[in-house]
């Protein structure tokens, strides 16, 4: 598809159930939205130690580390918290397809900074979920690139899990890559056109670009620190329909996610 990277992403996950996640399995997700076939985890995984000495591992590492960085920038999952789902139409009663455990939750190495609080655009309803926005942090979707932006979305069934797109582990017998994967999924990618975005607007890059711009200004984490830019969701509006109120409000310390063990 000609999508593939090596600029940093900002990617905004929606999900309707959350596993399991660590910084590894998030970094695999944002190096293959980048074009990486999911081998260079595989490899952080096993290069012993004892060889991280060497000029090629501590680059191995080196770009471990970069990836790691990014995905603390520029990854961003959306989740209904506890009071958006009291707060809905239906209640707790119709919470019960979204699913979350406590346990991955308060596990400490759950990265609870880049959870977002999920609320449907029409009001009140819960949703059921599974899209994901990719685009560059370095070229900005109402550009004139468009022919060669490498920002697009995926709708499917894949949760944010590891269970939905699986681990690349070694095979016990032929010792080579083998992907583990518990569940069948199926998905679609629609690579952004800037043309169909700007569609319907006539072009005006300056009233499109200042909306953006708005709903992109930097946000600082709970450290004070700038994070990245919240989301430039608005862009794909005529592209691949945006059904969260963005940017999603991040956790606090009082805020909990739904739980639901499904």
């Amino acid at each position: 598809l000609g999508l593939a990277t090596e600029d940093a992403l900002n990617i905004d996950y929606i999900t309707s159930s959350v596993g399991s996640l660590n910084t590894e399995f998030l970094s695999t997700i944002y190096l293959a939205a980048q074009g990486d076939e999911g081998t260079a985890v595989y490899k952080w995984r096993h290069t012993p130690a004892s060889q991280l000495s060497k000029l090629v591992d501590r680059n191995l590492r080196a770009a471990q580390q970069t990836a790691q960085k990014q995905v603390a920038a520029g990854f961003r999952i959306y989740f209904p918290s506890l009071e958006t789902v009291r707060a809905s139409t239906g209640g707790p009663h119709n919470g019960g397809t979204i699913c979350f455990q406590s346990k991955w939750w308060n596990s400490a190495t759950f990265p609870r900074d880049l959870l977002r609080d999920c609320k449907s655009r029409r009001e009140g309803m819960l949703m059921h979920n599974k899209i994901i926005y990719v685009y560059p942090t370095s070229q900005p979707l109402t550009s004139s690139h468009s022919s060669t932006s490498k920002s697009w979305s995926y709708i499917g069934s894949a949760n944010c899990s590891e269970s939905a797109w699986g681990r690349l582990v070694k095979d016990r017998q032929t010792k080579q890559p083998k992907l583990n994967c518990r569940n069948w999924e199926c998905g679609v990618i629609i690579p952004f056109r800037r043309a169909a975005a700007m569609a319907d607007s006539g072009s005006d890059e300056r009233s499109s670009g200042k909306a953006n711009e708005d709903a992109d200004k930097e946000q600082s984490g709970k450290d004070g620190k700038p994070k990245a830019k919240s989301c430039g969701l608005k862009a794909f509006e005529k592209v691949m329909p945006v059904p969260i109120v963005y940017p999603g409000k991040e956790y606090g310390d009082g805020d909990t996610p739904w739980f639901n063990a499904g």
